[in-house]
């Protein structure tokens, strides 16, 4: 998937769960370019997501800080 597509998706999509992924693949579109300052953004945005709708002990939040974590 494209970071435009990523953002369409997120954007469009009324499913939290969706949205946050799409957010992180947005990350990762970002971080693979070298703008770190746009990966960290999307990243902490799909990362707000999934605190708000997934258990804490959740593995995608795991994933989610390690990707901060690595930007």
């Amino acid at each position: 998937m494209s970071g435009s597509e990523s953002y369409q998706n997120a954007a469009a999509s009324s499913d939290e769960y969706k949205k946050a992924i799409s957010y992180h693949q947005l990350g990762l579109d970002y971080c693979n370019q070298g703008d770190y300052e746009n990966a960290i953004r999307y990243y902490e945005q799909g990362l707000e997501i999934l605190q708000k709708v997934l258990p804490s002990n959740h593995p995608d939040l795991a994933t989610s800080y390690n990707n901060i974590g690595l930007v």
